[in-house]
């Protein structure tokens, strides 16, 4: 199944005629390649970068932002520090090395990991480890997966091999477009944009 400029268009991507052909290849090469796998695969892929417009992991969070999604992360104090107000912009590297200091195959805190991979790509990879996977599979270094990562090819590529290797096709096969959502974030943030981002999808496809 093709993922056609047109498609992508309709589904409110406006750079389509760049994507179409990196999304067919990879949806082809990880089997992403019938209307109740391919539905799902993009509306996931739109929610998570805008409609395909933003490749890196935005850390512009308020401070309240902050203690909502990593409360153990941020105490009030740290968070207000941090995140944007209306006195401060948002210290997105701060961010980036607090929440993903020391996991994921990261150095510590401070040590500049957390920053440089955070998330990328279609479906955020992100983490030492998540990129060392990608850099094997795509042939090249640890470093150069940064930038592979956010090109059309290594994005699309990224994203079809992680929703592969997740069994998010099995899911999809049975109905359950839910839970491969929740393969890719593990929680419900989203989910509303996702699911009606999947019925028209699954309607321009029906129609193809």
């Amino acid at each position: 199944m093709i993922v056609s400029a047109d498609l992508l268009t309709r589904a409110g991507v406006r750079n389509s005629m760049t994507w179409s052909g990196p999304l067919t290849a990879a949806c082809q090469a990880h089997d992403i390649t019938t209307a109740e796998r391919l539905a799902p695969f993009l509306a996931c892929t739109l929610h998570e970068t805008g409609s395909l417009s933003c490749l890196v992991e935005s850390l512009d969070y308020t401070p309240a932002g902050l203690m909502a999604t990593w409360p153990s992360r941020f105490p009030p104090t740290d968070a207000a520090r941090m995140g944007r107000t209306a006195a401060h912009l948002a210290d997105q590297r701060a961010i980036a090395e607090r929440a993903y200091g020391g996991r994921m195959g990261n150095g510590p805190e401070g040590a500049g990991d957390g920053y440089l991979f955070r998330g990328r790509g279609l479906i955020q990879i992100t983490g030492r480890s998540a990129y060392r996977i990608e850099a094997v599979a795509a042939g090249v270094s640890l470093n150069a997966s940064v930038g592979w990562l956010e090109t059309p090819e290594g994005a699309s590529c990224s994203a079809a091999r992680f929703w592969s290797r997740a069994g998010c096709n099995a899911l999809c096969d049975s109905g359950n477009v839910r839970g491969a959502r929740m393969r890719v974030n593990g929680g419900i943030i989203g989910m509303d944009d996702y699911l009606a981002r999947h019925t028209l999808l699954s309607q321009l496809l029906d129609a193809q």
